[in-house]
């Protein structure tokens, strides 16, 4: 058996644009990431380059991912955030 994994998530911050993550495992090892930035996927093990030219070839696909990261992402944060589901994590100085 083989396994593919997805982690995909968003930061909300007040000061900042929301920011996001998408990330593929296969078999237990990094095998791409998404950086929202250059709207690129990079290749996180050699075997990892075909799927990068297809990936970073499909437009449109590329276009979702930025929209799921940087608008859905937030919105389903934010709305969990304001059901009173979960509270953010605390933030705390080392003194």
């Amino acid at each position: 058996a083989h396994v593919l994994q997805r982690v995909a998530g968003c930061e909300l911050d007040e000061n900042t644009k929301p920011s996001g993550f998408l990330k593929y495992g296969y078999d237990g090892e990094d095998l791409v990431e998404f950086h929202l930035e250059t709207k690129t996927w990079t290749p996180l093990t050699p075997k990892a380059n075909v799927i990068k030219r297809h990936w970073d070839a499909d437009l449109q696909d590329l276009q979702f991912h930025v929209q799921m990261l940087t608008r859905l992402c937030p919105l389903w944060l934010n709305r969990t955030l304001a059901s009173g589901e979960t509270t953010p994590p605390q933030t705390c100085r080392i003194t």
